[in-house]
């Protein structure tokens, strides 16, 4: 029996966006890490079913609570492309349509393209861009932030331990 079961009888449950409003209202120190993580880890997901569906993924990002927390867009491959149901079931009134942009410039298969500047994404630099005192243009060990090596540290922790 594990020591903790006695813990979670009467605990308050949040899903990642609650999570992430307290962390943010508490202004708690590496908040804004752990979102950047969160949204690479999201956006990665993304991907995998955007793979496994035949559709395109874009940015994941954390809107703010109001806005529907942490977000990922979901778009077709093809012009006359169904959307499937289980990315219909997460927004049911939600757009389903390539844009002109995409309907004129589409000559094969679609790349992953950031959503305002049409410059490819690179989801492993997602956790580090916009921290303080980084050279975004060289993300190599050297360059990392020491709070941001400590947090994937201990993410990493978390990860290898949950896999054990």
């Amino acid at each position: 029996m594990s020591p903790f079961n006695y813990y979670f009888a009467m605990a308050k449950i949040h899903n990642i966006n609650n999570l992430i409003t307290a962390a943010s209202e508490l202004k708690a120190r590496d908040t804004r890490i752990y979102v950047k993580l969160l949204e690479a880890a999201a956006e990665q997901l993304a991907q995998h079913v955007a793979h496994h569906s035949n559709i395109r993924a874009g940015e994941a990002t954390w809107e703010g609570e109001d806005f529907g927390g942490l977000c990922v867009s979901f778009y077709p491959q093809n012009k006359d492309q169904e959307c499937p149901q289980e990315i219909d079931d997460g927004d049911p009134g939600g757009d389903w349509e390539l844009s002109e942009l995409d309907q004129k410039n589409h000559d094969g298969p679609y790349v992953l393209r950031h959503e305002f500047d049409n410059e490819p994404t690179f989801v492993a630099s997602a956790a580090l861009e916009d921290h303080d005192n980084m050279d975004n243009d060289i993300i190599m060990g050297s360059k990392i932030d020491p709070d941001v090596r400590m947090v994937l540290g201990r993410v990493l922790e978390n990860f290898l331990n949950r896999i054990k």
